[in-house]
């Protein structure tokens, strides 16, 4: 079993990253960082379906709380199946786990989202806002065996390189 067949949340994310390449991302995000929206959704919860959803965009096209109109950003979404196993705090973590897969990793990266669940999962053992490598940001797991399948699934596919990230609620 690949690591890819592991949830249905990563098949998803697999799933919508099939048409985004490395070389996309470098030119669509530029070279001074990353801003990213995400959120996920469950029509039944638990039990699905579910979707996720993210927006990527260079942080220089980001004035205080808008978009400018007509940057370059990337779009992308996915869709989790019903399942026991699918929630929204699920549908929510694989959004940014999309967002982590799509961003360029050597560059600074500031993801918005509206999940508090996720967002603490991301800080960790910290209570402050998460300013760190997103090494920590994976490696910090929740207790709940199933979501902390997908993270340290997300652990393992990550390429080892540190870089500045934050999480915003």
């Amino acid at each position: 079993m690949s690591l890819g067949d592991e949830s249905l949340e990563w098949q998803s994310i697999l799933n919508a990253l099939r048409d985004i390449t490395v070389e996309t991302a470098h030119a669509t995000l530029g070279e001074r960082g990353t801003v990213v929206y995400t959120d996920g959704a469950c029509i039944k919860n638990p039990g699905g379906p579910a979707g996720w959803s993210v927006i990527l965009v260079a942080a220089e096209n980001v004035i205080g709380d808008n978009i400018r109109e007509n940057a370059p950003r990337i779009e992308s979404y996915g869709h989790i199946p019903k399942s026991p196993n699918t929630t929204n705090n699920r549908a929510e973590i694989a959004a940014v786990l999309a967002a982590l897969c799509i961003a360029p990793r050597d560059q600074p990266l500031t993801i918005f989202s509206d999940s508090e669940y996720t967002i603490k999962v991301a800080q960790g053992v910290s209570k402050c806002l998460l300013i760190v490598s997103r090494w920590i940001v994976l490696v910090s797991a929740p207790t709940n065996a199933h979501l902390s399948t997908i993270w340290r699934s997300a652990f393992k596919r990550t390429i080892s390189c540190p870089q500045r990230s934050k999480v915003i609620g």
